[in-house]
Order: structure tokens, then sequence, then C-alpha cells
């Protein structure tokens, strides 16, 4: 399976990079006013409420915090994300126009299923 390198000797399974791409994208189309949301915000909602699907899950809470930081920068170079903003509180991402989130959702469920029947 591909894996995305980030610093630090973390990595992330595509998978589970698809994942997050897609819960983050549905996260801001449906909770957030404008679609527009603080990036960390959005780190500390989707680590809320994955934490037993992602792959890294020995790490401490700061590493899991550092590596999914690290994937917002991909998802804005990915062109799924797109920085509304920047303020003192860090950047106001919203989903980019071209990102369609739907388009994404059945490798994101794939993804789900494969870590909960391991």
């Amino acid at each position: 399976m591909s894996e995305l390198e980030l610093p630090s000797n973390l990595s992330v399974e595509f998978g589970a990079y698809v994942h997050f791409a897609y819960y983050i994208g549905k996260y801001l189309i449906q909770q957030c006013p404008e679609e527009t949301c603080n990036e960390k915000r959005l780190v500390e909602w989707y680590l809320d409420h994955f934490r037993g699907l992602l792959s890294q899950t020995n790490a401490s809470a700061s590493k899991l915090q550092m590596l999914y930081s690290k994937l917002v920068n991909n998802l804005v170079r990915d062109e799924c994300l797109t920085v509304a903003e920047e303020t003192p509180e860090g950047r106001m991402l919203r989903k980019h126009p071209s990102f369609f989130v739907w388009a994404w959702r059945a490798q994101a469920k794939s993804h789900e299923y494969n870590v909960l029947n391991l």
C-alpha cells in the first residue's frame, strides 16, 4: 500500500489520507458557517472522532496532532482545501471548488472497513 511520507519518520497510508480528506471536506460542508473553519479545529475534530481508525494509534496525541496538521498542508497542495484567510490563530480553510468530496466516499468507507476488520 502506498504511503505519504512526512517529517520525523511519520507516515500515513494513502487510504488513511483519503479518509482524512473525505471527512474533513464533509465536516466543512455540514458543520462550518460558509464552509470555512480554523485548521486546528478541523484536526482536533478529526482526531476526536476517528482516533480508533488511525494507523498511528501508538503515537502520542502531540505526534498525531503534528501528523494530521502536516496532512492539512497536503490537502491544500492537492487542491482539496484552499486557504480562505490567514489569522493570528491559524489558517481559515475551505473546501476547494474542484474537490468533489462525494467522489472519495467509497475509498474512505473501504479504508474504515479494512481497519475495523483486521
